[in-house]
């Protein structure tokens, strides 16, 4: 998906939920809650954008570029523009969260073991 002025909501969760059929997973809807815990995120990372993960602790599962676990059911995301104008800041958050340290799809590795 090209990042343009015209993205909308249903915009990321088409290209969400397009990327997840290929691999035959389930859609996701849009939540205005992770949204919001997004831009939040994103805003902090306007002076900078470097590509940095939300603390520990966080709620949601994220990908500063493209992905999400198998049991996610619904998306948040947020785009802002850099301070320094030459680039854009993209997070979607995933909830549930899907695969970070430990999780894959949704799947707690430990408690499946």
């Amino acid at each position: 998906m090209a990042v343009t002025a015209q993205n909308s909501e249903q915009d990321f969760v088409d290209a969400h939920n397009a990327a997840r059929a290929d691999v035959g997973l389930g859609e996701v809807t849009w939540d205005a809650t992770v949204t919001a815990f997004a831009q939040d995120y994103a805003d902090q990372r306007r002076g900078d954008c470097q590509l940095i993960h939300t603390p520990d602790g966080r709620p949601y599962g994220e990908n500063l570029y493209g992905g999400g676990g198998g049991g996610t059911e619904a998306i948040g995301c947020a785009r802002v523009v850099c301070d320094s104008g030459d680039g854009v800041f993209i997070i979607c958050s995933y909830n549930p969260p899907g695969n970070f340290p430990g999780v894959k799809n949704g799947v707690d590795l430990e408690r499946a073991r």
